[in-house]
């Protein structure tokens, strides 16, 4: 992301696209190096993760899903349950050579970008 004075980054989590039936998008969050001009800049970066109860069901919100065309876009999801299989889907595959967990994201980062919803009913 460009440097935006006086500002900062949210990083919103795939629960987070969920529960707003794509109105946020989840992104895939990496770190890069500044270049040497924006090196200079003083920047301050905090790190905060925070989810939902592990026993909640996420699933889009009724007022995301009319603001965004009256069908929801994603199934119900128990938190526990969809973050067991985030990791069996990480650390499977990468033993496996199958496609990565980082391809994956890369798909669905792409397909959000050109507006094609993803998530279990697309």
């Amino acid at each position: 992301m460009p440097l935006v004075p006086d500002s900062f980054v949210v990083n919103a989590g795939n629960l987070i696209q969920f529960w707003t039936n794509g109105l946020w998008r989840s992104n895939l969050h990496r770190v890069v190096n500044p270049s040497p001009c924006e090196a200079e800049l003083s920047r301050l970066s905090i790190i905060f993760f925070t989810g939902p109860n592990q026993d909640a069901v996420v699933e889009p919100l009724e007022k995301c899903v009319q603001h965004t065309g009256e069908k929801p876009l994603y199934e119900p999801v128990v938190v526990k349950e969809y973050l067991a299989g985030k990791r069996k889907t990480t650390f499977v595959q990468r033993r496996t050579n199958k496609l990565t967990y980082q391809s994956q994201m890369n798909r669905m980062n792409y397909a959000n970008y050109i507006g094609i919803p993803t998530g279990p009913l697309s």
